[in-house]
This record gives C-alpha cells, sequence and structure tokens, in this order.
C-alpha cells in the first residue's frame, strides 16, 4: 500500500576500535510519514535529515520535527549531499526522470577513520 504510512527508524552505531561500524544498536522510531515511500536519508553535520519523498525531499531536524520540505514535481527517489566548500553543499535531487540541485548553507561530515 504506497498510500499508507511510513516509519524511519533511527539507530545508535557500533563501532570497533578502528571506527569501523560493527552493528546498530537501539532502534526507535523517529518520524512517520504519509508522503509517498521515505528514501534517500541523508543527515548533515548539524543533524538534519534529509529524506526523498512522494512530494519533493522532506528536511528534519535531529528529533524527527519536519522543517520544510524541498518539492519537486514527481517526487525525489534518491539524493546525495556534495561538500562544495567551507559551509556549503550541493543537495542533488534525483527522480524518476530529471535531476535537480540545490545549494544549502551547511556542512557535510567525514567519519574520521
Amino acid at each position: 500500500d504506497t498510500l499508507g504510512h511510513r516509519t524511519v527508524y533511527a539507530f545508535d552505531v557500533q563501532r570497533d576500535e578502528q571506527q569501523n561500524i560493527v552493528g546498530l544498536i537501539n532502534r526507535r522510531v523517529f518520524l512517520t510519514t504519509s508522503v509517498g515511500v521515505p528514501d534517500g536519508i541523508k543527515v548533515d553535520c548539524d543533524g538534519r535529515v534529509y529524506i526523498g519523498q512522494g512530494d519533493g525531499v522532506g528536511v528534519y531536524d535531529k528529533y524527527g520535527r519536519p522543517l520544510g520540505t524541498i518539492e519537486t514535481p514527481e517526487g525525489a527517489a534518491n539524493l546525495v549531499l556534495v561538500p562544495r566548500g567551507e559551509g556549503k553543499t550541493e543537495l542533488l535531487i534525483m527522480s524518476e526522470k530529471k535531476m535537480y540541485s540545490v545549494e544549502l548553507l551547511t556542512s557535510t561530515c567525514l567519519v574520521a577513520r
């Protein structure tokens, strides 16, 4: 049922001494949505969560509260955060037939290895 509510879960990431991911624990509901099927989930350094959905990209704070939607005519099947310098990130949004680009005033994070 693509018209029903969908749930996005959050987990805590477990890492070993070399910072490799070894597991996910503490599953909890992050949010539920009724706009399409959530996909392409990304997080910026400030903890904002970007989720591809039926009307574009939903933007949420780190607690799952909606901050807004970057609307696209066909929704968003996937997305990528691309670092573009100090405090700037390009959000590439892929729909079924088109690709969109949005400049964000935020940073992307690199995981130390």
